[in-house]
């Protein structure tokens, strides 16, 4: 019976460190500048280990670039990051962060 409950704990301890996926969704940009932006959101008050769906992101980037007559996309290298949601005690910890991802449509 104690080998039943040790092996429970450590699956629910590995469950509860896996990782989570973001898919980052358009949510603005520029057809006359030729960029596209993408964001997505993560928490910071309760930190669990994530991956970025890069290659999602890309592709949703090249679709958005085609749909205004460019060929492809490209990612920028560099990323922002702000304070989605403020809470806490005295609400100045942020509990939720947004990343955005602006891409270059290129021909």
């Amino acid at each position: 019976m104690g080998k039943i409950i040790a092996i429970v704990l450590v699956l629910l301890a590995a469950s509860g460190c896996s990782s989570v996926t973001k898919i980052p969704e358009p949510y603005g940009g520029s057809k006359a500048d030729g960029t596209v932006l993408l964001s997505y959101k993560f928490d910071t008050a309760i930190w669990r280990p994530f991956d970025v769906d890069y290659v999602t992101a890309n592709t949703k980037a090249r679709k958005r670039c085609q749909g205004w007559g460019y060929k492809d996309a490209i990612l920028f290298k560099t990323q922002t990051s702000e304070c989605a949601r403020y809470g806490g005690l005295i609400f100045s910890t942020c509990e939720q962060e947004s990343v955005s991802l602006t891409y270059q449509c290129t021909n």
